[in-house]
């Protein structure tokens, strides 16, 4: 008996103990997750997007980048520093394969390349994956909509011949 108190008050002073090593680190995401969504709120799409770089979440880079208004692209696009370039060149692919949103994304990659074209250059190894990713992305995206276009295009010149046959 004696044996099992000392593993359980073991157990919990290990769980106790690396709870509250932890904790920081919660706190910190809660706190800056809270001041992306007010950011959003006060349409502080700036603030909010290099804040949710910060935390580096996928679905909160995601969100910022769509909230962006088109006209505000330029603008948030080129204030963004060369150590998030990477990550924001990653997540602009991951929205290419993923958002129905595709010609606001290839705004952002346009306005992005604008801003940053100098750097991107400078640094090209480093950020060679991430510009393979993003060309992959954009690749993709032109081979889907040249088959869309080619299937609208076979499509209409069936129902024109039909229509005018009758």
């Amino acid at each position: 008996m004696l044996h099992q108190r000392y593993i359980f008050l073991h157990v919990f002073s290990f769980s106790l103990g690396s709870l509250l090593e932890t904790l920081p680190g919660v706190v910190f995401y809660l706190v800056v997750v809270q001041a992306v969504e007010t950011a959003l709120t006060e349409e502080q799409h700036q603030r909010a997007l290099l804040l949710s770089l910060r935390l580096n979440e996928d679905s909160l880079i995601q969100k910022c980048i769509l909230s962006v208004k088109p006209a505000d692209i330029p603008a948030v696009a080129s204030s963004i520093p060369f150590r998030y370039l990477q990550r924001l060149m990653e997540a602009l692919s991951n929205l290419l394969e993923n958002s129905p949103h595709l010609e606001f994304i290839l705004r952002w990659c346009q306005e992005f390349c604008k801003a940053h074209g100098h750097s991107i250059q400078e640094n090209f190894r480093t950020l060679h994956p991430a510009l393979r990713s993003l060309n992959k992305a954009i690749t993709r995206a032109h081979q889907d909509l040249a088959e869309t276009c080619s299937s609208n295009l076979y499509s209409l010149r069936y129902l024109t011949t039909t229509i005018t046959k009758d």
